[in-house]
């Protein structure tokens, strides 16, 4: 085995091929910092039951260290409340950034004695503990660093003490056979840190009360993720919270939701999406890649809805979407009209009073649950209005047959109503031919197509 000192002098002799002679001190300094960074790594004081600690005579206290370089904890170990050496007790209060990563345990287990235990784990003390299945951890527990326990790909069983409030970035980020967790309840209100469970194996998950909102891709990459429950003071679905969730089927929105941001259900294969009232900013990428999206609401509200993402190109149509309740008004309209492809049905919510975009040609109802179209403006094509039903409220058929935009309709018939209907509109005389674009033809055609004369569809042969 090398010494740290043959590392370094084989290093210096390697570096000497990659640098110019005048950056020879400079890299050999670097060299000599960084090993005895590494070497202060692994000082150790004292070995009490296999286990590397330092220790304050001051505090009387000692923290867990990483063994030498060439020492691996194997099977399950156990780290004490306190060690006692000689005529000396020292409590364990904290594991050090790095102690026990990449070690090769089974298992871990905190002990505690009344209110002495570890309350501390630096960032990193367990990542990459590939063969660790099982932890307890100690309900002295308060402060768990970040990326704790990143990568513990086996890591199936451990608890959250009540005392721990916060994860912080990464904490379980690849821990593949972690399928459930109970988190303590209530937590702080960002208690979940960013990427926190990213790739973890979690099958279902609880958020508790407390939690208003996690930080970004706190979920992202859960593969077997079906089931989440939101608490009812969360008020915000991050940026890529849940991306390539890929089993996400259930969800709750609670009251209080106020966001849904950017790429936050990417990849997730919902069949319906439904906007709550609550929600002021809405964030089309948070859906448009969702690609068996068929049933999308806008909940009815009067309070005006901020949509983000108008450049589709970027984001996808919505091709899936086949039908369309639109119950909110913009709080500022797109430049440019996105269509919904795909776009079968669409009904128009009560409240509404302006249409941002323009919709699919091949829609083939347009329900209104409005009374007064004179103060809705509508931004369908000419080929739209020929061809497409529009379901209008009971008692509102003559307003809609004068209203401006709307009595272009072809096609005009009262909720209710179904099939052929004598209060079909008729504006245009049955002398008259029309394309199915809409367009008005002089006299009788004289190319074979498809027709609309008065209500109905001609074939001419």
């Amino acid at each position: 085995m090398k010494t740290n000192n043959q590392e370094t002098n084989h290093y210096a002799k390697l570096l000497m091929f990659f640098i110019p002679k005048r950056f020879y001190f400079l890299g050999l300094m670097l060299i000599f910092f960084s090993f005895s960074y590494a070497q202060n790594d692994y000082e150790y004081d004292l070995i009490v039951d296999g286990i590397y600690y330092q220790y304050d005579m001051n505090t009387m206290e000692a923290v867990v260290v990483h063994p030498p370089i060439d020492v691996y904890y194997t099977g399950a170990i156990t780290i004490p409340a306190t060690i006692t050496r000689g005529r000396y007790t020292f409590e364990v209060t904290k594991v050090k950034y790095n102690a026990l990563l990449d070690q090769k345990m089974t298992s871990l287990t905190f002990l505690t004695d009344g209110d002495k235990g570890v309350k501390t784990i630096e960032q990193y003390a367990l990542a990459y503990c590939y063969n660790l299945t099982n932890v307890v951890l100690p309900s002295t527990l308060t402060d768990l660093g970040v990326g704790a326990f990143k990568d513990c790909e086996k890591l199936a069983s451990i608890n959250i003490p009540e005392n721990l409030k916060v994860l912080k970035k990464l904490t379980f980020a690849g821990c593949k056979e972690l399928h459930s967790i109970d988190l303590p309840d209530p937590m702080d209100p960002c208690g979940i840190g960013e990427s926190c469970f990213r790739g973890s194996g979690l099958t279902s998950i609880t958020i508790p009360k407390g939690i208003s909102l996690t930080d970004e891709y706190a979920f992202s990459e859960c593969k077997q993720l079906t089931n989440v429950t939101l608490p009812d003071d969360f008020i915000a679905i991050q940026n890529s919270m849940f991306d390539s969730c890929n089993n996400l089927t259930t969800i709750n929105f609670p009251p209080s939701l106020l966001y849904i941001m950017y790429d936050s259900f990417y990849g997730c294969p919902f069949t319906t999406f439904s906007v709550p009232p609550t929600v002021k900013y809405f964030m089309w990428s948070a859906i448009s890649k969702c690609p068996y999206i068929k049933d999308l609401t806008f909940e009815d509200s009067q309070e005006n809805l901020y949509l983000g993402d108008y450049f589709w190109d970027d984001y996808g149509e919505l091709e899936t979407v086949e039908n369309l309740y639109w119950g909110r008004n913009m709080e500022e309209e797109p430049d440019d009209n996105q269509i919904f492809y795909g776009l079968k049905h669409l009904t128009i919510g009560q409240y509404v009073t302006s249409l941002p975009y323009t919709f699919s040609d091949e829609i083939e109802t347009i329900k209104c649950n409005f009374t007064n179209p004179n103060i809705v403006s509508e931004k369908f094509t000419q080929k739209t209005k020929a061809n497409t039903t529009l379901i209008v409220p009971k008692g509102t058929y003559d307003l809609f047959c004068n209203a401006n935009g709307w009595k272009d309709f072809f096609f005009i018939e009262e909720e209710g109503e179904s099939g052929i209907n004598p209060n079909y509109h008729t504006a245009y005389n049955n002398d008259t031919y029309y394309t199915l674009e809409g367009i008005r033809i002089d006299g009788k055609p004289t190319k074979k197509g498809i027709y609309i004369v008065g209500n109905k569809k001609v074939i001419l042969k």
